[in-house]
């Protein structure tokens, strides 16, 4: 009867732990919320606050472009910020000069491994862990390997982890 008492808390325990993890795509999250709502309030904004957020696309670009995966959409609210994903998309191509880019997106069940299969396949970030399914899109930039650029006919494939079919 204590074993099982402990695997409850220990259950209860994790979930918790699960719905607490704070990383980077939470604070980019939020930042692509700020910069889509200084673009939608044209004129009223301060001139010297909207050059600031201009910037921060840029430093997004940065992260995608050294391998961090970047939310595609917004898994909790349903919400594509399109203003904040062109900027930041945008900002790629730019520093990259116009790369040839082929997508590659994984569909299926929740819970089926598409994500571990993702970082598996080809050495990816996306978050995995027991108990933990991918809320919304992810995307992450992957460099392709000099010989085999002439093969795909592409510089780089952008990879896109989404959520799991009949998710709650």
């Amino acid at each position: 009867a204590s074993e099982k008492v402990c695997k409850d808390e220990m259950d209860v325990l994790n979930r918790k732990l699960i719905h607490a993890s704070f990383g980077l795509e939470h604070l980019l999250r939020e930042i692509s919320q700020i910069y889509e709502a200084v673009c939608y309030c044209e004129g009223t904004a301060d001139e010297k606050l909207k050059a600031e957020m201009f910037r921060l696309p840029e430093m997004a670009a940065e992260l995608m472009i050294d391998g961090y995966p970047l939310e595609l959409i917004d898994g909790d609210a349903a919400h594509v910020p399109l203003k904040w994903v062109s900027a930041v998309l945008n900002k790629v191509l730019k520093e990259l000069d116009n790369p040839r880019v082929l997508v590659l997106s994984i569909l299926g069940l929740q819970s089926t491994g598409k994500s571990t299969l993702m970082n598996t396949i080809f050495g990816l970030r996306f978050s995995v862990s027991a108990g933990r399914c991918t809320r919304g899109a992810f995307m992450q930039l992957l460099p392709i390997n000099d010989m085999l650029k002439q093969e795909c006919k592409c510089d780089y494939l952008l990879i896109v982890d989404t959520e799991g079919l009949r998710a709650p």
